[in-house]
């Protein structure tokens, strides 16, 4: 079985912090962490 995993740069924003992030992720990705140290959100995608 081959697995085609497809990076993709997308744009979230995290309401805990309140800032715009720039992350590369996966096709079958459905959340993400925020990468601010300070913050660690689960952010839905």
């Amino acid at each position: 079985m081959i697995q085609n995993n497809i990076n993709m740069n997308k744009k979230i924003f995290c309401e805990k912090c309140h800032k715009w992030h720039t992350i590369t992720i996966t096709e079958e990705d459905k959340f993400a962490i925020c990468p601010n140290k300070r913050c660690g959100h689960l952010i839905f995608i």
